[in-house]
């Protein structure tokens, strides 16, 4: 194929091998007498500036007789043209393409490629204040193709380069859009068959004056500007209000507010039932009436005593059920951005966007897209007013159904959906999102109605894990029992993609958490993590990725908040006594290292609030896990949970964490060192362990007993150093090193 072949050339070739192409056919270019070959090169060059990956500057000769083909008369055909145009914009900007004027030799029908590449050149290379002048003049003129592409440049230029357009331009313009929303006639347009129908969305005759809501099959020139202009009005708008003097006339101010009050009036009418309406027509009612309200909310903050008088139209929007989100979601933003001005009913609006009509709609990915976007574009906003918060469970389905899709919205989204009173409640949605991925399939499927019409607590789980709106808290105490009832339907790609991106948004969380710095938040979000240690969807490798994170975490906001030990003490140890549920199936780093915290961080030089007695209830909870484990030892075979379990690593940190509690209080060193020799003797020959397991807790338990033994050297050894100034520490002293030594205790 010749194409691919050419394209093929264009994405390799270098600058050299252009400019030689250049050279050898710029006769054609020059003198020829634009014929197909002429066409040709200039289709070449056209493609290889398009395409090649590279900025290309041509011989300023070239560049200036392809301006020349382009822009004066009689210089060939049109398709020579187009593509000098085409080979142009790709070199602009540029100072050797220079626009001076649109006057001939230029060709009036070249203006709107001169146009376009004036647009590009910006206003370091060519963009002057006389051609504004001349542009806005067009769009007064009687030329329509004229005035479309001059209305269509002041919008562009409006939008990228707005530094360009001074004051007195800002004045004028908002004059001329004025007149040219305001020139329309409601008369129709005539053809050779006669006058063609001009009506309103509902069929009925036209009233009032035009807007883009009348429909017809032609329009008149004057209707087509008109269109053109509200096209552009919004951006304008924008820019007037980036200035500190928007320069808005009164004259387009009113002309505005009446056009787009006129417009959501057309948009809420009925549409007929007797016969179908286009699917265009549906678009550009949609299109409009998001159009009007944004036009609303900028003119609303330019001038605030517009809301007033918006806001009952703004309501009416809200409570169409029929219209796409993305028209709610213009309205939502309006209200956001003025109800401190007007009264809304800003739950109502955030009702409408995103409680229940997400329910049904969280598969459609334009309404997905749309939803987190607005979330992400407006985060401020929502979490401010508490949408965030009590919403996330339907944009949570939106990720979970397109996991892959969204996964960079949900990352970005994360830290606004999180706030103190959701945080606990936000940790379980995410280790849950593989769970509602499979409800959400199940719905999909009707499995989720075979499951329910038998089975009133099936009907719970769908309705806690598809439910609409947080504020539950944290999660449901049959947890264990809804994963195992989903499990079975839980092979599917999707549950399997939704399990993959849990990992890398509790990551991101945790790290937030830890970020704040918030003793509350995260002395809750540990709690929650010991209550779903034991509680995660089984899919793939999900179960130990968390926990490997949840392990982390245990030991980081521990040392971050050691105050955090005391408040929960209760809550840790109750963790450690559910030994057979908390330790086995892949969770004993988590487990070891609560074991740790509760060895270490029990003391009274981390918080006074540990006396004796506290210290004394720990030593008992830890004494009877030793036994316990003891009394599965001694009876082998082995229960298959603690088959798993590395046995040695957990009784040599517990015996540690017994060591330390010993040597921080020495009411208990006694019954510490007691137990330690007990245990040397139990575990020589223990049946529940292999030699180099045996040999290892024997060691451990012999040299922690004799450390207790002394009690400054374990008060040395075993217990955390309270900080010294620095002339104080010697690395070479004996208790430094006991203490480095003492690292490898787990």
């Amino acid at each position: 194929d010749m194409a691919e072949t050419l394209l093929a050339q264009a994405r390799t070739i270098g600058e050299e091998e252009v400019l030689r192409y250049c050279e050898q056919r710029r006769k054609e270019l020059v003198t020829g007498d634009r014929n197909a070959e002429c066409v040709d090169v200039v289709r070449r060059l056209a493609a290889f500036l398009i395409v090649s990956p590279r900025d290309f500057s041509l011989p300023r000769l070239f560049v200036s007789q392809l301006y020349a083909i382009l822009s004066e008369v009689e210089q060939g055909p049109n398709a020579l043209r187009t593509l000098c145009f085409l080979a142009l914009r790709e070199l602009v900007p540029s100072r050797v393409v220079h626009i001076d004027s649109f006057m001939p030799p230029i060709e009036r029908i070249q203006i709107p490629h001169l146009l376009a590449l004036l647009l590009a050149q910006g206003d370091r290379f060519g963009l002057q204040a006389k051609h504004l002048t001349t542009i806005l003049g067009m769009i007064s003129a009687s030329d329509a193709d004229l005035q479309a592409s001059a209305v269509t440049f002041l919008g562009a230029l409006a939008r990228s380069h707005p530094a360009a357009l001074q004051h007195e331009h800002i004045v004028r313009g908002s004059e001329i859009l004025a007149r040219g929303l305001r020139n329309a006639a409601l008369s129709a347009a005539s053809t050779k068959a006669g006058k063609v129908a001009l009506v309103e969305m509902d069929g009925s005759k036209c009233r009032d004056f035009f807007t883009v809501l009348n429909i017809a099959k032609t329009y008149t020139s004057e209707q087509a500007h008109h269109m053109h202009v509200f096209s552009v009005v919004l951006v304008w708008l924008r820019l007037c209000h980036a200035r500190p003097d928007p320069g808005l006339s009164v004259e387009l101010k009113d002309s505005l507010v009446e056009y787009c009050m006129r417009v959501l009036d057309q948009g809420m009418c009925k549409l007929p039932e007797d016969r179908p309406v286009p699917a265009a027509d549906r678009m550009l009612l949609y299109a409009a009436i998001a159009e009007a309200v944004r036009v609303l909310d900028v003119l609303c903050s330019i001038d605030p005593t517009i809301a007033p008088r918006a806001g009952p139209a703004i309501k009416r929007v809200l409570t169409r059920t029929d219209l796409r989100h993305h028209v709610l979601f213009s309205a939502l933003r309006f209200v956001l951005n003025h109800s401190a001005v007007a009264v809304f009913d800003l739950e109502a609006a955030a009702a409408a966007c995103f409680g229940g009509p997400m329910r049904d709609k969280f598969g459609d990915p334009v309404v997905a897209a749309e939803t987190l976007c607005f979330a992400l574009d407006n985060a401020d906003a929502l979490r401010r007013a508490g949408i965030l918060s009590k919403y996330f469970p339907n944009l949570l389905k939106c990720i979970a159904w397109s996991p892959r899709t969204f996964f960079g919205e949900a990352l970005e989204l994360l830290p606004a959906l999180m706030q103190p009173s959701n945080n606990v409640e936000l940790f379980h949605s995410i280790l849950d999102l593989p769970c509602v991925s499979t409800a959400l399939e199940m719905m999909a499927s009707g499995d989720m109605a075979k499951m329910t019409s038998g089975s009133h607590m099936a009907g719970a789980f769908f309705n806690y894990i598809l439910r609409d709106e947080g504020g539950f808290g944290g999660t449901i105490d049959r947890l264990g029992d809804l994963h195992a009832a989903f499990l079975p339907f839980a092979g599917s790609a999707r549950t399997a993609a939704a399990a993959s991106i849990v990992p890398l948004l509790l990551k991101s969380y945790l790290a937030r958490l830890l970020e704040s710095e918030s003793p509350d938040g995260l002395q809750n979000a540990l709690q929650a993590l010991l209550e779903r240690a034991g509680k995660l969807y089984s899919v793939g490798s999900l179960p130990a990725d968390v926990l490997e994170l949840m392990a982390e975490f245990v030991l980081r906001v521990v040392t971050q908040h050691p105050q955090i030990v005391f408040n929960i003490h209760r809550d840790l140890l109750e963790f450690l006594a559910a030994v057979q549920r908390n330790c086995g199936e892949g969770r004993e780093t988590v487990y070891c290292n609560v074991l740790w915290v509760v060895g270490e961080y029990t003391a009274a030089h981390h918080d006074a609030r540990f006396t004796a007695e506290v210290i004394l209830q720990a030593h008992v909870a830890l004494e009877e896990l030793i036994f316990e484990l003891n009394s599965l030892l001694q009876s082998p075979p082995l229960p298959a949970w603690l088959a798993e379990v590395n046995v040695a690593k957990v009784l040599c940190v517990l015996m540690t964490a017994l060591a330390k509690l010993a040597a921080g209080c020495q009411d208990i060193s006694p019954r510490v060192r007691v137990l330690l020799a007990k245990l040397v003797t139990q575990y020589a020959d223990n049946p529940g362990l292999d030699a180099a397991a045996r040999r290892v807790v024997v060691v451990r338990a012999k040299n922690l007993s004799n450390a207790l033994r002394q009690p400054a050297v374990a008060a040395a050894a075993l217990c955390a150093p309270v900080p010294l100034p620095p002339v104080h520490v010697d690395s070479a002293s004996a208790p430094g090193l006991v203490r480095a030594a003492n690292l490898l205790h787990v």
